[in-house]
């Protein structure tokens, strides 16, 4: 934003915003007031702007624009602290009509930028070799059990997370059934709360879901009630950590788990409750 505290008139007014940053891709600018381009910066000027070429006293104009990040697999030094450092200028041609040359400038703003962790959660019954992981009829039968398997996911980017934590509650008609894995980290199943915890010393930069995953099995027995209905397997599944660069707490979340199973290409669609012989 920008706005003529003074009394005179201001012409020929030139504003730019400055970005020191290795992380922001200034050729995705986004302006609706067409503001050029030259090195780390941006120019706004009375042929783009129009109302630049004279301020009157109080007058005032916002400046909106959009930057896009860099893909973070193309910076090669994720240990350094990419922050992104913001000035902005003015350069006033004339006040009044006099030549003037006047700059004023504003405070300096630094962004620092999170790690991008990716979480994945996903209720399947066959996985991706399209062997089957559950048990018991699909579409789930009511009075028999049929039991699924989640599975969980980390991928990093930029930089190295600390005390990660993966959690999720286990709906209310469903059974823990003490199957489980991780690769790293610790998973564990309180009973008294149903929560399932996943914590994870540290994942580092540019780990995959390949490197950072874990699975448990649930199952569940349908009832009379549950005919024609979805069954809820697991609430929603949140992640929390910390960015070891930033200092900075990264969060995500993932929708509950049905036995619609959308993430299984071979199981999915078939969750809804049927009677026996159906």
């Amino acid at each position: 934003m920008y706005k003529n505290l003074g009394q005179e008139t201001l012409e020929d007014v030139l504003i730019e915003a400055s970005i020191d940053s290795r992380v922001v891709d200034l050729k995705s600018l986004v302006d609706k007031n067409l503001g050029t381009i030259s090195g780390n910066a941006i120019h706004w000027s009375k042929d783009v702007l129009p109302d630049l070429a004279a301020l009157g006293p109080l007058a005032e104009g916002t400046l909106d624009f959009s930057l896009l990040l860099v893909a973070p697999e193309t910076l090669d030094d994720e240990t350094q602290d990419l922050a992104t450092v913001s000035t902005a200028r003015a350069v006033i041609g004339a006040i009044n009509g006099l030549p003037s040359g006047q700059e004023v400038k504003s405070g300096t703003i630094t962004n620092s930028v999170n790690t991008a962790l990716e979480l994945k959660a996903e209720g399947r019954y066959f996985n991706d070799d399209n062997i089957a992981v559950g048990s018991g009829p699909l579409p789930p039968v009511v009075g028999e059990k049929t039991s699924f398997r989640v599975y969980w996911s980390l991928g990093n980017s930029l930089h190295d997370v600390k005390a990660v934590t993966v959690s999720t509650v286990l709906a209310a008609d469903v059974s823990w059934e003490g199957k489980f894995l991780a690769t790293t980290g610790q998973l564990t199943y309180d009973a008294k709360e149903r929560r399932v915890n996943w914590t994870v010393p540290i994942v580092t930069a540019k780990q995959t879901a390949e490197d950072v995953n874990a699975w448990f099995d649930v199952a569940v027995t349908p009832t009379q009630e549950q005919v024609g209905k979805l069954l809820l397997l697991t609430s929603e599944t949140s992640l929390t950590a910390n960015d070891a660069v930033t200092d900075s707490t990264v969060v995500g979340l993932k929708r509950s788990i049905t036995s619609n199973l959308e993430d299984d290409p071979f199981g999915g669609g078939r969750g809804l409750v049927v009677e026996i012989g159906q």
